[in-house]
């Protein structure tokens, strides 16, 4: 959490909602059978997408390789192009091993908090839901059940 804050600090999401305090949800929504490498994972969720922080920062701050790992299997890449969604859902459904594992339970976390009172207060929330939010939330769980994680 306190890397989060750091690399976080006042950034606002699209909503106006501190994006630390969605970072807290997301680990929150995990649950309290939740290791310390998922809850460090939903909480350094963003972290790479949206602040200037790379992979090399989040390492040299103590963050374990295997939640660095989870974390950008859960960043959709930017550059040289942008990922499609679908792509990078995908990417994230199939990723390997314990950070994949664990990429896939931040995931679908974070797909549950983004479809809950925060969506519905954006204009268009309603469809973005039904389109993008519950077919990536289907395939993650979907990935989840073939792998037998929870």
């Amino acid at each position: 959490m306190a890397v989060a804050a750091r690399a976080h600090g006042m950034l606002r999401d699209k909503g106006r909602i501190l994006q630390l305090a969605h970072a807290v949800e997301v680990a929150s929504a995990l649950g309290d059978d939740a290791t310390e490498d998922e809850l460090a994972a939903a909480a350094l969720h963003d972290v790479l997408e949206d602040t200037a922080w790379t992979r090399d920062m989040l390492l040299q701050a103590g963050v374990p390789s295997v939640v660095v790992e989870a974390v950008e299997h859960v960043s959709r890449i930017e550059a040289p192009v942008k990922e499609p969604y679908f792509d990078f859902i995908e990417r994230t459904a199939e990723a390997r091993g314990e950070s994949g594992r664990i990429a896939r339970k931040v995931k679908a976390a974070d797909l549950t908090v983004n479809m809950g009172q925060r969506l519905r207060s954006l204009p268009g929330g309603e469809s973005i839901k039904r389109k993008r939010y519950i077919p990536a939330l289907e395939r993650i769980r979907g990935a989840q059940a073939a792998r037998g994680e929870r």
